[in-house]
């Protein structure tokens, strides 16, 4: 899924979402924002994630990845 970073707190280490499809804000939880690698990440980043939930029933944001980054892989892949 892609979205766009809305907010997000250094100090607290979280932040928000929001999915390109439309669907409502998704929470970045601490874990995953060190996890993720998204201590250099900023407001209006784009991102492609995946949508989890906790044991509670919360839905959160997993395998954050930023789009730049995914431009960045080996092309050996492409089929000519």
């Amino acid at each position: 899924m892609y979205g766009t970073i809305v907010e997000l707190d250094r100090k607290s280490a979280c932040g928000v979402i929001r999915p390109d499809d439309g669907s409502p804000d998704i929470h970045i939880s601490a874990e995953e924002f060190v996890t993720s690698g998204l201590k250099a990440a900023q407001s209006g980043e784009r991102v492609f994630f995946a949508e989890d939930m906790d044991t509670q029933g919360n839905k959160h944001a997993d395998h954050i990845v930023p789009v730049a980054l995914m431009c960045r892989g080996n092309h050996r892949s492409t089929v000519y």
